[in-house]
């Protein structure tokens, strides 16, 4: 008697460690007798269903558990034949939307076996199954966000805090040359010229601290050592406990818009030097009273500067008096 007592404790204190993992786990549970008929479910299961531990107790399985795309055939068989004429274990993974009695569908991940008594008899079926739409979720974002990274036109590169390449885009292979293989897994510092490494350096230190890094110009370089003009932002990348893991880095190549400036200043300086040298200065007529003024040099040459496009006037040569009205 006193065997028998230890024995059904046992199986409590095991059925209780079970019922503890499935609920740290998130995992529905639902066990069937041998007819397939439902005996013992967990909260989480009874949420995906539906169905209570009351409800279902004593229902078939194929009841409780509604399905999408389960046959017809299946329908007809009880549970327990359709699991061995279809060779299921506990080693295959099942992906299937499970309906609610509401109506409601959830996608699982399900794996499920026979159980069998000491003599190998079948005792019924256990399922265990979890609850993929977290999961899935995260995924399709992580897709969508994959394919911002991939399709952008500017360099986004992931990095760890010590600077080793963690992921690189296509435009970074573009802009730098490398390609992903020949980038990822390297030091960031191959692409950083000599004289720049403090910059990076400071960056890393300041991205492990939680420091911000504001936008900022700087100069990259390529394999054959050309060296680029990019506009860089950096943010931090965090893990599911927000703890800062590394960093992803947006440049944008901005060679052509120094190029542009440069050509701008010196334009500039070639008309400061024109006007300099020619004393050149500007008439200007009151339409009121008819009287025109020559300005200074000066005047007209900080006009000029200050558009690079002269006012449309007329205005004669210095050497020229000025007409009067007609």
């Amino acid at each position: 008697m006193g065997r028998r007592r230890s024995a059904e404790q046992h199986v409590a204190e095991v059925e209780q460690n079970l019922a503890v993992t499935l609920a740290s786990m998130e995992a529905g549970f639902i066990a069937t007798d041998a007819q397939g008929r439902v005996t013992r479910m967990n909260a989480v299961a009874a949420r995906v269903t539906g169905w209570t531990q009351q409800q279902a107790g004593g229902q078939s399985l194929w009841t409780v558990f509604d399905r999408e795309d389960r046959s017809a055939e299946a329908l007809a068989m009880n549970p327990i034949e359709v699991m061995q004429a279809q060779g299921v274990t506990v080693d295959r993974v099942h992906q299937v939307v499970a309906i609610g009695r509401d109506g409601n569908r959830t996608a699982l991940e399900v794996k499920a076996d026979l159980t069998r008594t000491d003599d190998g008899t079948v005792r019924g079926l256990a399922m265990v199954f979890r609850d993929m739409t977290p999961i899935n979720r995260v995924e399709a974002e992580r897709a969508r966000l994959a394919a911002i990274v991939a399709s952008s036109n500017d360099a986004i590169i992931g990095k760890t805090l010590d600077g080793r390449i963690t992921s690189w885009n296509q435009a970074a292979q573009d802009l730098f040359g490398y390609s992903a293989d020949q980038a990822i897994g390297q030091p960031v510092q191959m692409l950083i010229p000599a004289e720049r490494e403090i910059e990076e350096m400071r960056i890393l230190s300041d991205l492990a601290q939680g420091r911000t890094v504001p936008p900022f110009d700087t100069v990259r370089q390529t394999p054959d050592g050309r060296r680029l003009a990019v506009s860089v932002t950096i943010s931090p990348i965090r893990d599911a406990q927000g703890r800062i893991v590394g960093a992803s880095k947006i440049a944008r190549d901005v060679s052509a818009q120094r190029r542009s400036e440069a050509a701008l200043r010196e334009g500039e300086a070639r008309l400061r030097f024109v006007l300099d040298s020619a004393q050149l200065g500007a008439w200007d007529m009151n339409l009121g009273t008819g009287i025109a003024h020559r300005s200074r040099a000066s005047c007209w040459r900080r006009a000029a500067l200050g558009s690079m496009s002269p006012p449309m006037r007329s205005r004669p040569s210095p050497a020229s008096p000025a007409a009067g009205p007609t």
